[in-house]
């Protein structure tokens, strides 16, 4: 049992994709990696590096981290006028290899998804995008009315305390007014009531 249990972990240290995911299989890897919203699976290259990167411990091999490098180079390249882009499992099936009865990243009995099967997916990613999009758009356009009706406010209150201004103004203009008549008529009395009093002198 013992000669056994040594002899597995030779072969396991010669394996040049081994994987750090431990006893969990890719099938239960990807149900875990669904979108929680649309249901969507991931596709194998993010089960790839789900299963082969640990953020506090890295790649497990440079061999691992190499394909991935490789793969996420065949997604960048530019797609030549005329011809489509290479769908997930055919850039997987070029870098990693094709085994009868396994898949490269996704472990025995799995099977590439049909092209129907990539389609739907994309028309269901699309379709959400475009739900989001045009959430975002109708919350712009509600900020956009909000702000709208918030400046006419702000301009109804600037002209109203531009009223108040000028009715301040016109308010201390007659006050003046007034003050200086006041002081016009404590004048002329008191020269009248100097007149009287001379008159009554002589």
């Amino acid at each position: 049992m013992q000669e056994l249990s040594e002899q597995n972990s030779r072969n396991r240290k010669k394996q040049k994709s081994r994987h750090c995911g431990g006893s969990k299989s890719f099938v239960r890897y990807r149900h875990e990696m669904r979108d929680k919203e649309t249901n969507v699976p991931p596709d194998r290259i993010q089960v790839w590096h789900q299963t082969h990167y640990k953020p506090d411990k890295g790649w497990a091999n440079s061999f691992v981290e190499e394909k991935y490098n490789e793969m996420l180079a065949f997604q960048s390249e530019p797609t030549p006028e005329g011809s489509k882009p290479l769908t997930v499992d055919e850039i997987c099936n070029r870098v990693l290899g094709t085994r009868a009865g396994y898949i490269c990243g996704m472990g025995h009995g799995m099977r590439p998804e049909s092209s129907s099967s990539v389609h739907t997916q994309c028309d269901t990613r699309l379709l959400e995008e475009r739900r989001r999009a045009e959430d975002a758009a109708r919350r712009a356009e509600e900020l956009d009315t909000r702000l709208s009706i918030q400046q006419q406010d702000l301009q109804t209150t600037q002209q109203e305390l531009q009223m108040t201004k000028q009715d301040l103004q016109a308010t201390k203009q007659q006050l003046e007014g007034f003050t200086a008549w006041q002081q016009h008529m404590d004048s002329v009395m008191q020269r009248l009531l100097s007149h009287d009093r001379g008159s009554a002198l002589a």
